[in-house]
């Protein structure tokens, strides 16, 4: 079966389905994609469905909507390419994200939080937030130290 993917105004389509995004959305995910041109629409269809399948919402009958990228040099630990409003983030599936820009899976992907200004919500998982906690306590540790030897918080 031949699958034929194309933009039709503000939904794409797939075969028969119809995507509805935003706007926004779309001009997001376009500014982050760093893949090759030709890929673009295949890659956009993975990210859009596999997050409308991990939120449970229906792509068909909802907007998707973000506020946009304001760049402010922070790593956003927890986001996606979809609701990301940082140039750098980690997200759930690096293996599509990352044509958008993902530095991949958090921890997996490497954030120093003693080095780096890092933003993070993360999702009401008590292992989840634990990690992020015991990683946070690391970096103050971290920065105690630093300070308590006089050496320069950055370089």
């Amino acid at each position: 079966m031949d699958v034929q993917i194309r933009l039709c105004g503000q939904h794409i389509c797939v075969n028969s389905v119809r995507l509805a995004v935003g706007d926004q959305t779309l001009k997001q995910l376009r500014s982050l994609y760093i893949g090759s041109v030709g890929e673009y629409l295949v890659r956009l269809v993975l990210v859009l469905l596999r997050y409308d399948t991990l939120t449970g919402s229906h792509t068909s009958n909802q907007q998707l909507s973000i506020e946009g990228i304001k760049p402010s040099g922070r790593v956003e630990v927890f986001a996606s390419p979809i609701n990301t409003s940082e140039m750098e983030y980690c997200s759930l599936f690096a293996d599509t994200d990352v044509y958008f820009g993902s530095r991949g899976r958090w921890p997996d992907a490497h954030v120093d939080f003693s080095k780096e200004r890092v933003r993070a919500n993360p999702p009401f998982i008590r292992e989840i937030q634990d990690l992020l906690v015991r990683h946070l306590k690391e970096a103050a540790l971290i920065l105690d130290t630093i300070v308590g030897a006089g050496l320069p918080e950055s370089e």
